[in-house]
């Protein structure tokens, strides 16, 4: 039996510790893959700084982790679609609710995989370059083509049109590059943002329109372009980007449907070592996910069936311009660095400042509320995490509707 070894997290809020672990065979619908590349994501962090908020279920000691590419090396009674041999991606999704183990955790040797979490890699295709894409393969097709998300109908090999538009707010980030060519290949139009040094390589991704983010006419300028158009939805990708979506959405005529793939607070100001323990209850619930990977038969329009049909097919260059490994430029690494390095102190205690209230000039004690007195001003400290935000409030007036197809923070920096 192989000798595998891991990156453990033995304890919430806790850093890795490489050390050994078991080796797990595979169940009948699952392979176990030898682990030549993996990729970090800010969701890794997340778990690390805010478990107990985003994945209050974990057990531990656990293996963290998504993504992985690598060798199969043991295939389960029921699996038809590899071989040992195979060189293959897959979403591990051990820190899922309905897995919750830590042998499905990419951070190791040799990593269980559900069948229908994996896609074959072509010889061209480095382990490097394949292991950044699983998980924002399924967050993308997540939001898009789920029932309770946007619903959209299906890539297939010759789409035809729909004469819809989807709007992808953040199409150079990991996500939206994915979402971008899935959407395309589905027969929908794609309006996207991204800042002007991206805007060729989205245009060459299938995005009909792109517009700035940074404009302070965004909105506008995106509203205009729908004149004409009907909307099939919106796709929120970054943190801040639901409200502006909310604004377009609520402008345009077709579906005022808004999916997030992002949580709509931030999660950077938890990075440092003085990180708190600390969350509100609204925000334990605002950042629950749905976990649909390991469903025995779950229905169309899962994450899942993008591995299981729309890759294959793309891999084998037998259906046109249908992408099976969409293009993907990966900042993973680099951005995890940079995310753990952003340490901000929590703001001295400072005097309520609302003038007539009861509360003015009483000084709030660190990490509380003055009763009343954030009406005007939110006296939360910096690293706590407000909620609702302002555009969660606008979202229901505007019959928008919040979705989380995972608890993942898509990076914005790269957009």
């Amino acid at each position: 039996m192989p000798t595998n070894s891991a990156a453990w997290m033995r304890a919430k809020y806790g850093q890795l510790e490489v050390g050994p672990a078991p080796y797990t065979p595979p169940g009948k619908n699952q392979i176990v893959v030898r682990n030549h590349a993996v990729a970090i994501n800010p969701l890794d962090w997340i778990i690390q700084v805010a478990g107990p908020v985003a994945y209050r279920w974990l057990t531990y000691p656990t293996v963290i982790g998504s993504d992985v590419a690598g060798e199969v090396v043991e295939v389960g009674e029921a699996v038809t679609r590899f071989r040992v041999g195979d060189r293959v991606l897959g979403h591990a999704v051990g820190t899922d609710k309905d897995s919750n183990t830590a042998a499905e955790g990419a951070f190791q040797e040799y990593t269980v995989v559900l069948e229908r979490m994996a896609a074959a890699i072509p010889d061209t295709l480095s382990y490097e370059s394949a292991c950044v894409l699983p998980l924002t393969v399924s967050t993308a097709s997540s939001g898009l083509f789920q029932k309770d998300q946007l619903g959209l109908k299906h890539p297939s090999a010759n789409a035809d049109p729909t004469g819809e538009t989807v709007l992808i707010w953040g199409g150079s980030t990991s996500v939206g590059s994915n979402a971008i060519q899935l959407a395309v290949a589905a027969g929908y139009d794609v309006i996207t943002t991204a800042s002007p040094r991206n805007v060729n390589y989205v245009t060459s991704l299938g995005a009909s329109q792109v517009f700035d983010y940074n404009s302070p006419a965004v909105v506008q300028d995106i509203v205009a372009a729908f004149q004409g158009r009907t909307l099939a939805g919106a796709l929120a990708i970054g943190t801040g980007s639901a409200e502006l979506c909310v604004d377009v959405v609520h402008a345009c005529a077709g579906r005022k449907f808004v999916s997030i793939a992002s949580t709509p607070v931030s999660f950077a100001d938890l990075a440092g070592e003085d990180r708190p323990r600390f969350a509100p209850p609204a925000a334990r619930a605002a950042c629950r996910g749905q976990c649909v990977a390991a469903d025995e038969d779950p229905p169309p329009g899962h994450r899942h069936q993008v591995y299981l049909r729309h890759q294959p097919e793309g891999q084998r260059g037998q259906h046109g311009d249908l992408p099976g490994l969409p293009a993907q430029r990966s900042r993973g690494w680099p951005l995890h660095r940079r995310a753990r390095a952003q340490r901000r102190r929590p703001r001295p205690a400072r005097r309520v400042e609302r003038p007539g209230h009861p509360a003015q000039g009483r000084v709030r004690p660190e990490g509380r509320r003055v009763p009343g007195a954030d009406r005007q001003r939110r006296v939360t400290p910096t690293r706590a995490i407000g909620w609702p935000p302002k555009s969660h409030e606008r979202a229901w007036t505007h019959n928008g509707r919040y979705h989380f197809p995972f608890v993942q923070r898509s990076s914005s920096h790269d957009r």
